[in-house]
């Protein structure tokens, strides 16, 4: 079972490393689990992370941040998919 982060759907816990091989890491600079995030599948994690860079991309977009940014977002996003697969 994972744990992802309730801000950027990163890993914040886990019970097995192997569950969360390939998967983002939390990036926030407080994150810890808080008690109300549910416990995950690695798939629905997955899913998350995808809608969550779904979200970031958007956002990038309506901001108009470089396209770089945007393409890193995506590649992240297209790995994450890859897993799926």
């Amino acid at each position: 079972m994972i744990i992802l982060c309730h801000k950027c759907a990163g890993v914040l816990a886990y019970a097995e490393k192997e569950e969360v091989e390939s998967l983002l890491e939390c990036q926030c600079i407080s994150g810890w689990v808080r008690g109300f995030e549910p416990m995950l599948t690695r798939e629905q994690a997955i899913e998350r992370q995808i809608a969550q860079q779904d979200q970031r991309i958007a956002l990038y977009r309506q901001q108009g941040r470089a396209s770089g940014e945007v393409a890193r977002v995506e590649e992240k996003k297209e790995k994450l998919q890859k897993l799926v697969r």
